[in-house]
């Protein structure tokens, strides 16, 4: 008769016992617990950074194509204290990057980003129609662009002109 290997649970127990053991269990249980938390409260902030008209309105037009500050504030019609602070927690949290071009900040959405995220800009580009004031951002961008393009005052680098990348 072959001996009989003890099932998993009762090898684990035997492990246990081990003071060794116990204490790595104790570990990766503390590690499991913490990405946990972490995963968490990062998805809190990634909401409640969503959870602001005026963040949604910044991503609803970064969407079309990056866009310097100065046009931020200019369609938005806001000020540059505040928009540079909505888009410094927006970078902090990666659901913007920001690219130096002379004296100018050019923000774009990320290649790659949070799935919450991306899930929520399908949503916001679907709804768009729904909400006037999203709508009324995007026909104000379409005709900023079209005024830098055919050579309008502005001093902002040409990346914005195209509309996109």
């Amino acid at each position: 008769m072959e001996p009989r290997l003890p099932d998993r649970s009762q090898r684990r127990v035997q492990l246990l016992r081990r003071p060794q053991a116990r204490r790595l269990e104790y570990a990766f249980d503390s590690i499991f617990a913490l990405v946990t938390v972490f995963a968490t409260v990062e998805c809190i902030n990634l909401y409640k950074c969503l959870a602001d008209m005026q963040r949604l309105r910044i991503l609803n037009l970064l969407q079309e194509g990056p866009l310097c500050v100065c046009h931020l504030q200019e369609i938005l019609e806001e000020t540059q204290v505040k928009m540079s602070k909505q888009l410094a927690y927006m970078k902090k949290l990666g659901v913007v990057t920001a690219a130096r071009e002379g004296a100018w900040m050019i923000y774009r959405l990320p290649e790659a980003s949070h799935p919450i995220v991306t899930k929520n800009l399908q949503c916001l580009r679907d709804c768009s129609d729904e909400h006037p004031v999203l709508s009324t951002d995007l026909e104000r961008r379409a005709h900023l662009i079209q005024r830098i393009q055919r050579g309008g005052s502005t001093t902002c680098p040409g990346a914005v002109a195209g509309g996109g990348e």
